[in-house]
């Protein structure tokens, strides 16, 4: 009985086997479906309908190589040098992790490596293209960079995915010259003397020895009278200074779309810079209101940064682009879609400071709005 027992469940053993293989056949059988009439479709150069056939036979059998290898190639015909290149890579990375490779996989090895090479000429090709229309291109913004206006910032932010590493510190340093240049044309916002032309959330605002002073909670002081920055590209600087012994996770900064309902914020905290944009709502409940922040973009700071020393910030605004500087350097810049801030009105409105749980102090406010 034992023994028929055990036959019994080594034939149950063996037939399992064989079903879970037959399985993994009809995917890849599936697979092959898909592959074959996407491979008609590149040919009729239906190149749409090829790629999304690729796509439904990469969902069926995600670790079959000969899938990426063809989608590969037509990324190549399409000059998507990123995607193609990253699907031979998968597919050589595939075929290499198998043990015992069936000779059709061994063979296409070789094709595989002609195609990657074939994307490294393009690349270079590519890139040598691009280093001449950059430095045709900084040379050109370099002539206009005592004057920096909105299509010159607009410009610098559209070139920024393709500047070479070989041309990035003369970007970095275009950058710098134009913080220096908006610098010179700025207008205060701050007499220097008393709040007569702004407007505090709460009485925790001060003036001290030619200085704003804020600390509470959370606090917001927004200019009223002077300026209202509902133009397409304007630049906004101040001086801030957490005064605290041991910072906590606290932040300190200058606002700008400034309403006391919603505002974008670029502020400094002990350990980074961050561009974030608060909303704010009512708790019913407990009569109080409630800010709610969405960190949009932040990094960490440069080399002997200390948020308790004097820092200047300054926020170049450009339709839906936002560039943001410390110490006249550009740390980080963002670009704003829709869903990230409600609409580009989320920028307009009123310039502004904020504290967030902690005391600062703020100097040399400033604004341009650009013709």
């Amino acid at each position: 009985m034992n023994y028929q027992r055990l036959c019994g469940w080594a034939v149950l053993g063996v037939l399992g086997a064989v079903c879970l293989n037959a399985l993994l056949r009809a995917d890849e059988q599936s697979a092959g479906i898909y592959l074959q009439k996407a491979l008609e479709a590149v040919k009729q150069k239906n190149y749409v309908a090829a790629l999304e056939l690729f796509d439904k036979a990469v969902k069926e059998a995600p670790d079959m190589p000969e899938i990426y290898y063809e989608r590969g190639m037509l990324y190549w015909k399409n000059k998507e040098m990123s995607e193609g290149i990253s699907d031979l890579n998968k597919a050589a990375g595939l075929i290499n992790a198998l043990d015992k490779p069936s000779m059709n996989r061994k063979n296409l090895l070789p094709k595989i490596a002609a195609g990657q090479s074939e994307y490294k000429k393009l690349a270079d090709e590519f890139d040598a293209l691009n280093q001449k229309y950059m430095a045709r291109d900084l040379a050109l913004l370099e002539q206009n960079q005592a004057n920096p206006d909105p299509l010159l910032i607009d410009i610098m932010n559209i070139i920024q995915p393709f500047i070479p590493e070989s041309m990035r510190e003369q970007y970095n340093t275009l950058w710098t010259n134009i913080f220096s240049e908006t610098g010179k044309k700025m207008t205060p916002l701050f007499n220097g003397a008393n709040l007569g032309d702004w407007e505090a959330e709460n009485p925790n605002w001060t003036v001290e020895n030619g200085a704003i002073i804020g600390q509470f909670m959370d606090s917001l002081l927004v200019h009223k009278h002077t300026v209202q920055l509902n133009s397409g590209a304007y630049a906004v600087s101040a001086k801030v200074q957490i005064l605290e012994e041991n910072p906590p996770d606290v932040n300190a900064g200058i606002l700008f779309g400034g309403r006391f309902d919603q505002f974008l914020l670029f502020g400094v905290r002990s350990n980074r810079v961050e561009l974030v944009k608060f909303s704010i709502q009512q708790d019913v409940k407990n009569d109080r209101r409630v800010l709610m922040p969405n960190v949009i973009a932040n990094c960490p700071p440069p080399a002997g940064f200390d948020a308790k020393q004097v820092n200047e910030l300054m926020i170049i605004v450009d339709d839906d682009f936002v560039d943001c500087y410390l110490n006249g350097k550009r740390i980080m810049g963002k670009r704003f879609a829709g869903g990230e801030t409600g609409d580009r009105k989320s920028f307009y409105g009123a310039p502004g400071l904020s504290v967030l749980r902690c005391k600062a102090q703020f100097t040399d406010f400033k604004y341009l709005i650009y013709e």
